[in-house]
């Protein structure tokens, strides 16, 4: 059994470091992590950037098979795909337009009034969709 130590100002039987403590060389770290999602470089972003780098490439693929049925702003492809997070949705329409898959085409507003941009499929994003 591992002694008590003190750490942080508490006794502790199995001393957890704080994620500040932790150097950015860790061996696990640099097994695991492929800088697969931005993160800020602390531990506990890192990890939250390793969970959601296997869901990602299926929502950008929902993302882009959603806009087939025409153009839509990002708030209609939510609806679109039964997502519950915005903020999960835009940035993939911005990954999808960087590989040329989908581009702008306006803006105009959504159900809040809002002005959000009109998002569409390029030829070469056709060429990705995959059925259902």
């Amino acid at each position: 059994m591992t002694p008590n130590k003190k750490v942080r100002g508490m006794w502790s039987a199995s001393p957890i470091p704080h994620p500040n403590d932790l150097n950015e060389a860790d061996d696990m770290f640099e097994m695991q992590m492929q800088e697969p999602a931005p993160h800020n470089g602390t531990l506990v972003s890192k990890l939250a950037a390793n969970a959601i780098h296997t869901k990602l490439p299926f929502l950008r693929q929902k993302v882009l098979n959603a806009l087939v049925d025409g153009p839509m702003i990002s708030t209609e492809v939510l609806i679109k795909i039964d997502h519950p997070h915005l903020a999960s949705v835009k940035p993939r329409l911005t990954e999808l337009m960087n590989q040329g898959y989908v581009k702008k085409e306006g803006m105009r507003p959504n159900p809040s009034g809002f002005l959000e941009t009109i998002w569409a499929i390029t030829t070469e994003g056709h060429t990705h969709v995959t059925t259902n």
